[in-house]
């Protein structure tokens, strides 16, 4: 094919609708539009509108090759342009925005998105892909070695009687790291330890006749703990967990190749597929577990490499660019 260009005939350029701007933009509002309604509209109209959505992908990936070949073959302008021509660093920007489209979109038809559930000293081979319902190999096997929890202070309120009488004291609210007295300074209250099984609050009692420690059950209607001339009893409490964390083994074989902790936002990564944390909590037997979700993305080097690309070939691209070249001075007229 022929196309002419200010005079000159060049051979194999592509059509110029193909590697116009004007294509260009209404592929990228369409990729807009599509992405828009995927997220907000949910899952089912973003299955719908995937195979939409890449079609456009692939149809701005050749907009934007077609354009890079076409500024790639064509001249350099003149120093009468007053711009200097930089058709590598040209055709590098170009071509690295391809290269990111088609790790973008080799994600969308190669990735996958998968859930699981490790229990500590279970090894876990396998996650449940929900489309098309079923368990597929993870290549690799993970194990929780030990999973932690933090708390933030537990907030206690302790209802205090008289040992020998019953009679209603005072409701004392207690928290973790602080110390809550009677006004009349008779009683002092803190807490010195919380125990997981069976669920209680060791405190720390001051009286009259000297400290001691009692474990206050904290459970619905527990037992009230007699310490000295005072009956405890708790009445409500509440601790909520600040963090959850798991130390994670990534296994080869029989042979540890990656070890680390899985965090909440945080993630591992092996060979291509990202652990996430999501969930935490125990079954109906009480065997504690993390949920976790595996992203695998097996374009992600190629969506990099487009990524580093372009960042080394634009800032020279762009400096080039502006760089003016000196202008001939005008030749003298020709005598006739």
């Amino acid at each position: 094919m022929k196309h002419r260009t200010g005079g000159f005939t060049k051979v194999g350029a592509a059509p110029k609708f193909l590697r116009s701007l004007r294509l260009t933009v209404p592929l990228l509002f369409a990729l807009a539009t599509l992405s828009v309604a995927g997220s907000l509209a949910g899952p089912q109209v973003e299955k719908a509108v995937s195979p939409v959505f890449l079609g456009v992908v692939g149809m701005l990936a050749a907009n934007i090759s077609f354009c890079t070949w076409h500024r790639f073959r064509i001249r350099p302008r003149s120093a009468a342009g007053g711009r200097r021509a930089v058709p590598w660093l040209d055709a590098a920007v170009h071509f690295s925005l391809v290269v990111l489209i088609a790790g973008g979109a080799g994600k969308g038809i190669w990735g996958t998105v998968g859930t699981g559930y490790l229990f500590p000293g279970t090894p876990a081979t396998t996650m449940y892909l929900e489309d098309p319902n079923t368990d597929a190999p993870l290549g690799f096997t993970v194990l929780l070695e030990e999973k932690r929890e933090a708390y933030y202070p537990l907030r206690l309120k302790v209802g205090v009687r008289g040992a020998a009488t019953g009679e209603k004291v005072a409701l004392l609210e207690v928290v973790e790291g602080r110390a809550t007295s009677l006004p009349d300074g008779r009683l002092t209250l803190s807490v010195r330890e919380v125990l997981q099984n069976p669920a209680a609050a060791v405190m720390l009692v001051r009286t009259a006749g000297g400290e001691t420690a009692v474990a206050l059950p904290l459970v619905a209607g527990g037992d009230p703990v007699t310490t000295g001339p005072f009956r405890l009893t708790a009445v409500a409490w509440r601790r909520d967990i600040r963090d959850v964390r798991g130390r994670v083994k990534i296994l080869e074989g029989e042979r540890v190749v990656q070890e680390g902790w899985l965090e909440v936002n945080g993630a591992l990564a092996h060979r291509g597929t990202s652990l996430f944390l999501t969930s935490w909590g125990a079954d109906e037997f009480g065997n504690e577990f993390l949920g976790v979700q595996y992203r695998s993305d097996p374009t992600a080097p190629v969506f990099w490499a487009g990524a580093i690309i372009f960042a080394l070939a634009l800032p020279p691209f762009v400096l080039l660019r502006r760089r003016r070249v000196p202008r001939e001075p005008p030749r003298p007229a020709s005598l006739p």
